[in-house]
């Protein structure tokens, strides 16, 4: 039996979804963006707060925004509730006011926001004379420095954090399987198109694929690391580095021509790591190649030219891929 027959009896057995298969072309594992496209069935509530601090660090800027900004007017909200509950019960008659020329909510929210941004009072301000205006003062000044202190801290921590620096490495858009001194390799390209660069990298590549086992078992996501060739001395001086993997009997790839390999889904996960020069900071990049986009008989184009006296690196052909003519020997062999 096939791996592709033990898949479909797997899922006649079980009730799966057809739409649901690691097999189809368009499911990935990676995005080329490097996004990882899976999800843990946990309670998103419970996970949220289990991890929060990286939860908060993991969101987007517009998110982070929103999230404090919305804590900000809670906040403020919820205290000009107090004050305006105080105003309302102060003692007019004994003239113990606990704010004086507070009067309305919109006020209310307005001295609240004043009170926890500590900008300075105006018309309105506490009287000496209640106690519990200072304790409720107390309070929201504390608060509003805690929130403020733990928003600038995330903001800093998500600044310093080398996200950003994963993005200025490119991948080639697509794969190719080539020819190369009669042997058959896996190829990509990788190049890092800042200034800046990293120290000590390395690149793994790994192969993702459904397999049965001989008891019948289906692992639907198989992965077996690549041996690759690639000079890491070259990704520290920013030199355009190509990954090689040689397709030979001891490789996982040595089975499957281009139809099997294509209709099996397969998928190769390329990942780079290293050490920031200028921030010291580890960072890690990847992307992923589906089936559908690696290319058989294809070759990359040559991005090398010389101008004058130095050599340039024509960014335009970096991911051109040129159809390459079979040998003597059949290509799929």
């Amino acid at each position: 039996m096939t791996v592709t027959e033990a898949i479909l009896n797997y899922k006649n057995e079980f009730n799966v979804d057809p739409t649901q298969d690691w097999a189809r072309s368009d499911i990935r594992l990676v995005e080329k963006n490097g996004e990882f496209k899976f999800n843990i069935s946990a309670s998103r509530k419970k996970r949220f707060f289990k991890d929060f601090v990286t939860t908060l660090l993991m969101l987007n800027w517009l998110e982070f925004f929103i999230f404090f900004l919305f804590l900000y007017v809670i906040s403020c909200t919820i205290f000009a509730v107090i004050w305006y509950i105080l105003v309302l019960n102060q003692d007019h008659v004994n003239k113990k006011d606990c704010v004086y020329n507070l009067n309305t909510f919109l006020g209310a929210m307005i001295f609240s926001m004043v009170t926890q941004s500590t900008v300075g009072y105006g018309d309105m301000y506490i009287s000496s004379d209640c106690y519990v205006s200072g304790i409720v003062l107390t309070l929201q000044t504390l608060i509003g420095i805690y929130l403020e202190a733990i928003t600038l801290g995330l903001a800093f921590k998500k600044i310093s954090t080398p996200l950003s620096r994963a993005k200025t490495w490119i991948f080639s858009k697509k794969a190719v399987i080539c020819q190369r001194n009669g042997e058959k390799y896996l190829i990509c390209r990788i190049l890092n198109i800042q200034k800046s660069q990293l120290i000590a990298s390395n690149v793994k590549m790994f192969f993702v694929c459904s397999r049965m086992t001989v008891e019948g078992e289906i692992i639907p996501f198989y992965f077996k690391r690549l041996a690759i060739n690639f000079d890491s001395s070259l990704s520290d001086s920013g030199w355009p580095i190509t990954v090689t993997h040689l397709i030979n009997e001891n490789s996982p790839l040595c089975k499957y021509d281009q139809n099997s390999f294509i209709f099996e889904g397969c998928e190769i996960i390329v990942i780079v790591t290293g050490i920031s020069e200028s921030s010291g900071h580890s960072v890690k990049s990847r992307t992923s190649y589906k089936s559908n986009e690696v290319l058989w008989n294809h070759k990359f184009a040559n991005i090398f030219s010389l101008s004058g006296n130095d050599w340039e690196i024509n960014i335009e052909h970096f991911h051109k891929t040129i159809a390459q003519e079979k040998t003597r020997h059949e290509f799929n062999q």
